[in-house]
């Protein structure tokens, strides 16, 4: 489970530097709050499916991307 917080952390910190978003736009682009986007880039929880495909599509990311399986 930690594994997948750090893929998840890692990747959408990748996503918020490519597109030059801080905090709180990237929350407001992955319809999450500004807490709750802190505890997935701290590892402090994991997504909600929903919530992954929510990124993913907002990104046009792939799932097995976001969560570290493929590169």
């Amino acid at each position: 489970m930690n594994n997948l917080r750090e893929n998840i952390s890692n990747n959408l910190l990748r996503l918020m530097n490519q597109g030059a978003l801080n905090q709180r736009e990237m929350a407001a682009r992955c319809e999450l709050t500004p807490a709750a986007l802190s505890q997935l880039i701290n590892k402090q929880r994991t997504p909600s499916l929903e919530t992954v495909i929510k990124i993913c599509d907002k990104f046009s990311a792939s799932i097995d991307w976001l969560i570290g399986r493929k590169p």
